[in-house]
């Protein structure tokens, strides 16, 4: 299990980036919602292994659990904790965060995720 954390690091890169927004999501982790996603990937050890979530989400404040479905060999969870719904879609829905899928073997139209009710 991998569990992906802001680190001082981060948050100063936010910083330096003159990116405030980025940096009271940091400052305040009080106010963080929980999303489940599951997805298929192609590689589960690669998926696994790969940096790639922490270099895109995290210097947004966002962070992850992985999961592996024992059930179905390809097919993987993660329990993210993000500052705000909105923060969330925009960095899924960015250019980044679609490369880094991809990079990762994620079959992006297996994508599904849930909000804590």
């Amino acid at each position: 299990m991998l569990q992906l954390r802001v680190t001082e690091r981060d948050a100063g890169l936010a910083w330096l980036d003159g990116d405030a927004q980025a940096m009271r999501r940091i400052a305040h982790p009080g106010t963080m919602r929980t999303v489940l996603v599951l997805q298929e990937v192609d590689d589960v050890d690669s998926w696994l292994s790969s940096p790639r979530r922490r270099e895109v989400f995290g210097p947004l404040g966002i962070t992850a659990r992985t999961f592996v479905d024992p059930q179905r060999p390809n097919r993987v969870g993660l329990v993210v904790e993000t500052p705000s719904m909105e923060l969330f879609q925009e960095a899924m829905e960015s250019t980044d965060a679609v490369a880094a899928m991809r990079q990762d073997g994620v079959r992006v139209e297996t994508v599904e995720v849930f909000i804590e009710g």
